[in-house]
């Protein structure tokens, strides 16, 4: 129900803007953008409970980036279609190039698997039209109005065709690192309990999720790292099969980098977006020291976030990187190495790891399956239908090691 209000006063916005009602849209526009922090983050955002907490930093930046996208199409949608799709061609771009994540709700009406919605093999086909739609009605007549949705609707069938679910089974290995620690694992006893659960278990794929705790930013994470990965190499039977790490910093490199290694090959890929003022400095890619609390994006690395594995083709993308639309959609299974756990603010945090991960199978896995790996449980597998294995989702809240079968 919330989500179906949130829509409405969405709506109502482009209605009392077009109108040029400004006091009305102020309001409205501010009461939206409060809800859909509420809807995304939850407690982490706003709660009365046990004390009251509001998060002013997200309201500001939730409310500014609306207030311009409507102020936007204010300016454009006084020349009709051609200016709704110069418009809707500009929000699109704000994403496409990882100024903002997409603020759209009806991205969260993919969770209902509608037919009605765009589910091209191009996120950002998706998102154009999705930010195109809402803006059309309040600026044409009727008739025009019922021909662009003709079209639309003619467009859909054939693009939903192409989709096809037919890949090779796969048993992957789930090692949520933070949950292993909060269950009382030590370093010490990691390696061993890993290589127990692996050799007890036929898998494909070990994947760790994002974690502080393998990595170069500091001296204790860095030995815990190279021990690890030298005691591997010293297994004769760990050493035949594929991982895919998360390191927090890597030799040189101060950014979170996912490795896959599989017997002597290996290949890197950095995150390659950073939380503003969170996870970098401010605003703009800045060289930090390895020491420093901030990363940065490393130009010299050449990214490779793409493997394939027994005639298996996956993807791999880091927490924030994978909520920003790709151009295409990769062919294949989809993993992102995330940590939400700093959002965890309340009992609401199971819905912030469900949009998290719609969004991210909205953005870069709509016609495949995704699986979004948590550090401290909570991790989300959807299939092609965008549908929840909530079997996996609840054992991942207490085993920190388990296996997903594709």
């Amino acid at each position: 129900m919330f989500l179906h209000i949130l829509l409405f006063i969405f709506m109502l916005c482009y209605y009392l803007i077009s109108k040029g009602n400004i006091k009305l849209f102020l309001f409205f526009v501010l009461i939206y953008s409060f809800g859909l922090s509420f809807e995304m983050v939850n407690e982490y955002f706003f709660s009365l409970t046990p004390t009251v907490h509001f998060n002013s930093i997200i309201l500001l930046y939730v409310a500014l980036c609306n207030i311009l996208i409507f102020t936007l199409y204010y300016k454009l949608s006084k020349n009709g279609i051609w200016g709704c799709a110069i418009y809707a061609a500009a929000i699109t771009a704000i994403s496409a190039i990882k100024i903002s994540i997409p603020l759209n709700p009806i991205i969260l009406y993919y969770k209902y698997n509608l037919f009605i919605l765009p589910q091209t093999n191009s996120p950002l086909l998706n998102l154009y039209v999705i930010n195109l739609l809402p803006a059309l009605f309040f600026c044409c007549d009727f008739k025009k109005i019922m021909l662009v949705i003709l079209c639309y609707l003619a467009m859909i069938l054939p693009c939903r065709m192409l989709i096809s679910d037919k890949i090779p089974k796969s048993n992957i290995a789930v090692i949520q690192v933070g949950l292993y620690y909060k269950n009382g694992g030590t370093p010490e006893r990691f390696y061993n309990d890993m290589a127990k659960f692996i050799k007890e278990n036929s898998v494909d794929l070990i994947v760790f999720s994002e974690n502080v705790y393998f990595g170069y930013k500091n001296e204790v994470i860095k030995k815990n790292t190279d021990d690890l990965l030298l005691k591997i190499k010293t297994d004769s039977t760990l050493k035949q099969k594929a991982f895919l790490f998360n390191f927090f910093g890597y030799k040189k490199f101060n950014n979170v980098i996912s490795m896959f290694l599989h017997v002597d090959n290996s290949q890197l890929h950095q995150k390659t977006a950073l939380i503003p003022f969170i996870e970098k400095r401010g605003v703009f890619n800045a060289p930090e020291k390895l020491s420093s609390e901030y990363l940065n994006i490393d130009k010299k690395i050449k990214n490779n976030n793409t493997f394939k594995l027994h005639g298996l083709s996956y993807r791999i993308y880091i927490c924030y990187e994978a909520l920003f639309p790709e151009k295409y959609v990769h062919n294949g299974v989809v993993i992102t190495q995330s940590d939400y756990i700093r959002l965890n603010n309340g009992r609401g945090y199971k819905t912030t790891l469900v949009n998290g991960s719609l969004l991210a199978k909205f953005s870069v896995a709509p016609n495949t399956k995704l699986i979004n790996v948590q550090n401290y449980g909570g991790t989300i597998v959807f299939n092609n239908d965008w549908e929840i294995d909530w079997d996996i989702y609840n054992k991942s809240k207490k085993e920190h090691f388990f296996v997903v079968t594709l």
